[in-house]
């Protein structure tokens, strides 16, 4: 079985209607003429107006009226309802000034669904169907058939009625589905355009699944039964209400939301399970009670006077059955006894669960057995976070005397390797000290060596120099000889043992004064041999310059064999 569903949209011409209807279509079942017969596959339409009420022309409405036979009085007064209409815009910036109100019905008017009404009974007059294979609710529309092929056709005459009385059908909303679908099937066209194929769409609030299923129905009415619960949660969880209430106010509220239209909905057994699983967990909320309770479901359902949901269900699919048998037949159905539902020959007799006598259900004293329970788990709770407290203050008092320990062991490690390092200190000490003294007195040693190789040579020195001069005889010291009296006049060995400190610093002033003046001196000599040896260069010959250059290359010769002999010259 296939369901098609076209949406029809304004054209932007003159005043004409824009409509939203949207349909589902029942699933109508096959007929098999012969076994060997292949059953074709029923498909159904939808069309959706848009902006129905917004768009009907005025003149269209007057002439639908006449034509489904309303009095002219009754036209008249309708016309004078719509003369005149105005109405103003308002916008953030402001709003307009006021204009006339040609087409479209008056919002919120109780008149308005009337005459809406009987202007879609009369454009679709002449595309219509019988009720199988044409529904209309309002502006929702849906047209079966048992082909693709008629599908197209009878969209396509819905397309051309519409379009001549100034609607247009929806290329973008228009949709389709096929009921039992085939491997193969086609697809449905508008006017060479290729129409959207789904697999379950919505009409007046229940879905219609191509595989003929109803599970997503059942979890949409779970769904609702649960948002409804919610919304009246603050008065079924008070438990200063009675339960009496509480069942009053579930099958008037919850209730409604979770059966709405399940009488034409063929559930199986899983699916009515979910259905009461639902139910009774609002009720069990509500009521106070949980599963660990241990209390049956019969005793809530009586407690709170609310009867089996499925029950519920059978007794709306009766009531739907007695409407349908009551209903005016039209003259053009012809119904068949093929066509007659038969009746059961035996019926359930459906009534409200009763509480077995003698087992009454107290659900105060089930609430104050809870609470004892509790307040007895809160106790023991209590006194093991205490046992445990206890414990854990023990095991901290053993960490923190540990903790004492081990800081005074480490205390004392610390001192013992303290006295250890300052012992190791003194001895490197004393070690450095004897080295230094060893030093020193090595130190002195060497120079009373070195004072007294002096001697001897300046001794030998001397001797050689009196033996020079009394070969010579007397002769005149030239400055070399007394710069080498000079140098070779030592002064006394420097003995600063027995000297305190401010000795030593006199003592260390006086060798630098005696530096400097040194170094003045020499300075000063150096001076004077230059202009010596400048004086010298224009008084003598060639000569005697020959020779003083001998000479001093000489002296430098026996220079160098003298630092070998006494073991370098003395700083």
């Amino acid at each position: 079985n296939c369901v098609a569903m076209a949406d029809i949209e304004e054209v932007v011409e003159e005043e004409v209607l824009e409509e939203e209807p949207e349909a589902e279509v029942e699933e109508p079942e096959a007929e098999v003429e012969e076994p060997e017969a292949e059953v074709e596959e029923p498909e159904a339409e939808v069309e959706d107006l848009e902006k129905a009420y917004d768009r009907v022309p005025r003149e269209e409405l007057w002439y639908c009226m006449r034509k489904s036979g309303v009095a002219e009085k009754y036209v008249r007064v309708v016309q004078d309802m719509y003369e005149r209409s105005r109405t103003v815009v308002r916008c953030a910036v402001g709003q307009t000034e006021e204009f006339n109100v040609e087409v479209g019905l008056h919002q919120g008017s109780a008149l308005s669904p009337f005459l809406f009404a009987m202007v879609m009974d009369q454009l679709s007059e002449e595309v219509r169907q019988e009720s199988r294979w044409t529904m209309m609710f309002a502006d929702d529309i849906v047209i079966c058939s048992e082909s693709r092929e008629q599908v197209e056709e009878n969209l396509e005459r819905w397309r051309f009625a519409l379009e001549r009385r100034g609607m247009k059908v929806s290329r973008s909303k228009t949709e389709y589905m096929c009921v039992n679908e085939r491997e193969g099937s086609g697809t449905v066209r508008l006017q060479g355009k290729e129409v959207k194929k789904v697999q379950e769409f919505k009409y007046l609030g229940s879905t219609v699944q191509s595989n003929g299923e109803c599970g997503k129905e059942v979890k949409k009415r779970v769904q609702a039964g649960w948002n409804g619960w919610r919304k009246v949660s603050g008065v079924l969880c008070d438990r200063k209400i009675s339960a009496r209430i509480k069942g009053k106010v579930y099958r008037t509220v919850v209730r409604p939301a979770m059966l709405y239209g399940l009488e034409t909905v063929s559930l199986r057994k899983r699916q009515e399970s979910e259905l009461e699983v639902a139910e009774l967990k609002m009720l069990r909320f509500s009521l106070g009670v949980t599963r660990l309770d241990r209390i049956r479901n019969e005793y809530i359902r009586g407690t709170a006077h609310v009867g089996r949901l499925g029950d519920k269900v059978r007794e709306a699919r009766l009531r739907w059955f007695g409407h349908v048998q009551r209903r005016d037949t039209p003259a053009e159905e012809e119904v068949t006894d093929e066509m007659k539902p038969k009746l059961k020959t035996f019926m359930q007799n459906i009534t409200a669960p009763k509480i077995p006598e003698g087992e009454k259900v107290d659900f105060d004293d089930i609430h104050r057995k809870r609470q004892e329970k509790d307040f007895s788990e809160l106790q023991s709770l209590i006194e093991a976070h205490f046992i445990q407290r206890k414990k854990d203050e023990e095991e901290l008092i053993a960490l923190v005397n540990r903790i004492e320990n081990r800081r005074a062991e480490r205390a004392e490690q610390h001192r013992i390797r303290t006295e250890k390092e300052k012992e190791r200190q003194a001895r490197l000490q004393e070690e450095k000290e004897r080295r230094e003294q060893e030093e020193q007195r090595k130190k002195q040693d060497e120079d009373a060596k070195k004072k007294k190789a002096l001697t001897n040579m300046t001794h030998q020195y001397g001797g050689i120099q009196q033996k020079m001069e009394g070969r010579k005889g007397a002769k005149k010291q030239t400055e070399r000889e007394k710069k080498r009296k000079i140098l070779a006049e030592r002064r006394k060995p420097l003995n600063i043992d027995h000297l305190s400190e401010d000795k030593l610093k006199e003592k260390a002033n006086e060798l630098w004064q005696w530096m400097m003046e040194l170094e003045a001196e020499k300075f000063d000599l150096s001076e004077k041999l230059k202009r010596q040896k400048y004086d010298r260069g224009f008084h003598m010959c060639p000569l005697q310059i020959i020779q003083l250059l001998a000479r001093v290359k000489d002296h430098q010769s026996a220079k160098g064999r003298g630092k070998g002999k006494v073991g370098g010259r003395l700083r």
